[in-house]
């Protein structure tokens, strides 16, 4: 009978039953503790599509009551809520400001379905920490990361609301087929930059998994990482784009430093088109909002009401994903439609202090700086058989933290699933890693100091 990890990855816990616990009670836990997975075939696809009108108030409601049992689970079955991680700390402050966040809000019902986004997020990256003790399961839960990914990628190819200057043959389709992005699913249609920057993220992950495998596996890999690639595109998110060059530039040089060569050249040509095409030019391509007055000054407008909100609420922040309710009544914009309704800040990192405050955003930068430095030092100690693999789910990190500097469309978001999942693996990964005898000493510094 196999134990999660207990501090150390690939370890097995002893089962430790309190005196107060009947043994058949410490029975139970012990199945749920090992079992996490069948509760996360039910709570992750209700609350990722609730609400909807395919489950009722009640199953989603019981969805997110069953978020806490494994970590129970394993508190009773063996001592601990979970293994630590270097994002504990920060991931509790953030706990503590969605709570402060749930005070102060105006929009209880906004609110809750962050708070729900965030519950599914801490279940999935706690469920794959405790979990995963080999390379092989990292190999198989990644693989079903790229198996949904595709799903996604049909689902979001077909029921995507194309915006005009998208595709028009994908705006033909979404509107001869409007059962796709039913009122079960999203009645407005599935967003393009989310659906961009969802996919951006995988596709990483999918050629590092084709990488790591040969055969059949390769191939089948390989072609899941273009079409989700071509699907991106065809999203046109400038951010998402943006972030997936980013990130396999980062492949490139994991695979072979020589890469590094080409810094030089392209620093030249970026400088060569800074000088050429003017920054205004620049600034248009990739900051231009659309629907929202499509132009960069309406852009930096937003951001600017976003300063005012932090300024306003330093503490506290505004309540998460009340943004679209307080905007137009405390800070309307003036160069954005009247009746737009802009759900966000269009910058991730504002975003944060806007809905937690200062602390929150502080809590969020330690936590996107701990995973950076994880992923790092992953790629660091991995042997030849998994360095891909590793720096293909740090590149799908980078991709949320470059898209995340022109919107926010995975932090909040039913997208964030991805998010969690890759940030999950990458921390089981270096988990294992870390333990690894083979682990290279130059990241010996770096593994104390996290």
């Amino acid at each position: 009978m196999q134990s999660p990890p207990a501090g150390v990855a690939g370890t097995k816990a002893t089962a430790k039953q309190p005196d107060w616990l009947p043994a058949h009670v410490h029975s139970v836990c012990i199945w749920l503790a090992e079992h996490e997975l069948w509760l996360l075939v039910f709570i992750v696809p209700v609350l990722v599509i609730a609400p909807s009108p395919l489950f009722p108030a009640w199953v989603a409601a019981l969805a997110l009551v069953l978020v806490p049992v494994p970590f129970l689970a394993r508190r009773l079955a063996y001592g601990q809520f979970s293994v630590k991680t270097p994002q504990d700390v920060p991931l509790l402050l953030l706990l503590a400001m969605h709570a402060v966040g749930a005070v102060v809000t105006v929009d209880m019902s906004l609110t809750m379905l962050v708070i729900k986004r965030t519950a599914l997020a801490l279940a999935v990256f706690f469920f794959l920490v405790n979990t995963i003790r080999s390379q092989r399961q990292v190999l198989d839960m990644a693989g079903m990361l790229i198996a949904a990914g595709l799903i996604m990628g049909a689902v979001g190819l077909l029921g995507t609301n194309w915006s005009t200057g998208k595709v028009a043959l994908l705006q033909e389709i979404y509107h001869r087929l409007p059962h796709i992005a039913s009122a079960a699913l999203n009645a407005a249609g599935f967003n393009a930059n989310i659906v961009g920057g969802s996919l951006a993220m995988i596709v990483p992950v999918a050629l590092g998994l084709a990488v790591s495998h040969k055969g059949w596996a390769h191939v089948v890999y390989l072609l899941a990482a273009v079409f989700l690639l071509a699907v991106v595109v065809l999203s046109q998110s400038r951010g998402a784009l943006l972030g997936l060059a980013v990130a396999l530039a980062i492949m490139a040089v994991a695979a072979d430093r020589r890469f590094l060569w080409l810094a030089p050249p392209t620093a030249g040509a970026l400088a060569l088109a800074w000088l050429t095409f003017g920054p205004q030019s620049l600034a248009n391509l990739f900051l231009a909002t659309e629907g929202t007055g499509g132009t960069v000054e309406s852009r930096l407008e937003l951001w600017q009401r976003a300063t005012y909100m932090i300024q306003d609420f330093p503490y506290t922040g505004i309540g998460s994903g009340t943004f679209s309710r307080v905007l137009p009544i405390l800070y309307p914009p003036f160069l954005s439609p009247p009746d737009a309704v802009i759900p966000h800040a269009h910058q991730m990192y504002l975003q944060a202090a806007v809905d937690f405050g200062i602390p929150g955003f502080v809590a969020f930068m330690a936590l996107l700086a701990t995973l950076l430095l994880v992923g790092l030092d992953s790629i660091l100690a991995a042997n030849p058989g998994c360095r891909m693999l590793t720096a293909g789910l740090f590149a799908g990190f980078v991709v949320y933290l470059t898209h995340g500097l022109m919107d926010d469309v995975t932090f909040s978001t039913k997208a964030a699933v991805v998010l969690w999942t890759i940030a999950g693996l990458m921390v089981a990964q270096w988990r294992l890693l870390r333990t690894s005898p083979v682990a290279p000493e130059r990241g010996a510094a770096l593994r104390s100091s996290l």
